[in-house]
């Protein structure tokens, strides 16, 4: 493996702590201060590392994916220029009818969503024949959530990639 690689893999000491102040936010519900965090995460790569490592730490399946900031609007109030994603845990994608309580999330909002389950590998190649084919559509509510106080609109973007793109919780149809 390539040292570039590798370093955009290993952890560096301060995105370590990002990682395990974030789960402990998760775990603990406290709420962290998004001007605690000036500077700490200046790249992508960076924020994804501590991204996979809260992810690591919260040793569950991940269940799927959000994509966050789809929209030029919603990329421009966190400055930037393409959607991002972040990997959601099983326990956190809910058959509805269901109700989240108010102790199972932080600073939440809600938003109407659609939810894509593939249901065989896709490719860049697929038509959209194909993709229609390949995956399965279902309604959803999103209840997106972050681990820092009054996080919307002004979070970082590489403050959104950490925090799983503020991942909370979804819950869907059929």
């Amino acid at each position: 493996m390539s040292e570039q690689v590798l370093n955009k893999q290993q952890l560096s000491e301060t995105e370590a702590t990002v990682a395990n102040q974030l789960f402990d936010a998760y775990t603990t519900h406290k709420s962290l201060t998004m001007a605690d965090f000036d500077g700490q995460l200046t790249d992508e790569d960076s924020a994804y590392r501590v991204q996979r490592q809260l992810t690591a730490l919260k040793n569950e399946t991940v269940g799927g994916y959000k994509v966050s900031l789809t929209s030029k609007q919603t990329q421009d109030m966190f400055d930037s220029d393409s959607p991002l994603y972040g990997a959601q845990v099983a326990s956190h994608f809910v058959q509805s009818p269901v109700t989240v309580d108010a102790d199972q999330v932080m600073d939440p909002l809600a938003e109407v969503e659609m939810l894509f389950t593939a249901k065989e590998d896709l490719s860049a190649n697929d038509s959209l024949e194909d993709l229609m084919r390949k995956t399965k559509v279902a309604p959803a509510v999103e209840v997106p959530d972050s681990r820092f106080a009054d996080w919307f609109p002004s979070l970082s973007k590489y403050l959104v990639m950490a925090d799983a793109a503020v991942g909370g919780y979804v819950a869907y149809g059929t």
